[in-house]
């Protein structure tokens, strides 16, 4: 959403916000790609038109970013779409109140939440998959980042094509450098304790805090000072000015 808003594009295409939001870091990531059993009959993102599907929670970021990948793979609303919670997908799919669900990971295919854990105990599941022209046209969106990744909670599956929602702290733009600064040396000094809290956190590498900057969206020059001081090279960002 950030993207489209900086980009006028989507839902702003008509009306562009009159402010930005200025990146600080970034926090966690998720990584998506879609499931099904492992007797249906469907094994591409083609075989989803005219299926019963679910993918994430209509209105959430990582239903956002699989309506873009859908777009682009030209199946978007091709298919019956049923709105279950998280935590019912692995019961929908057993039961055969859908025919494919939605599945992510967390930490770059490490970790797995509480209804992802019982989506992969309850049911056999496999991945689908994209032809080399999809695959193609996916990887080639500035957003959201399309990679392979392997999985490691799903047992039986070794690898798959994912699009990643890296979740970013952001500042208003009329926020001060000097504030700003503040505020992301506090998070940085204090990460061991944020990660021990939330353990969906991820390492506090530096390629890790500014994993989900795109070239197209500003970055607060506070927050950019601090990167600096810790030696990340900036030069090409787009840094911007309260």
């Amino acid at each position: 959403m950030h993207f489209d808003a900086v980009e006028e594009r989507g839902p702003f295409a008509d009306e562009a916000p009159d402010n930005s939001a200025y990146l600080g870091f970034s926090t966690t990531s998720s990584e998506c790609f879609m499931l099904t059993r492992t007797d249906s009959d469907i094994e591409t993102y083609d075989d989803l038109v005219d299926e019963t599907i679910t993918t994430f929670g209509s209105g959430s970021a990582l239903y956002q970013l699989t309506e873009t990948i859908f777009e682009e793979l030209g199946i978007y609303d091709e298919y019956d779409y049923r709105d279950i919670p998280l935590s019912d997908f692995g019961s929908a799919l057993d039961e055969g109140r859908v025919d494919a669900c939605g599945a992510y990971t967390t930490l770059l295919g490490t970790s797995l939440s509480g209804g992802m854990q019982d989506l992969e105990s309850r049911v056999d599941v496999e991945p689908l998959t994209m032809s080399d022209d999809q695959q193609a046209a996916v990887e080639g969106l500035p957003s959201p980042e399309v990679q392979m990744i392997s999985p490691d909670p799903f047992d039986d599956i070794d690898e798959v094509l994912a699009w990643t929602d890296v979740a970013n702290i952001v500042f208003a733009d009329h926020v001060s450098e000097d504030l700003a600064e503040h505020a992301v040396e506090v998070w940085f000094d204090n990460w061991a304790e944020v990660q021990e809290a939330y353990g969906s956190i991820l390492d506090d590498e530096d390629d890790n805090l500014h994993s989900g900057f795109l070239d197209e969206l500003p970055v607060h020059p506070g927050a950019a000072n601090v990167f600096e001081d810790r030696g990340t090279e900036t030069d090409e960002w787009n840094v911007g000015s309260p």
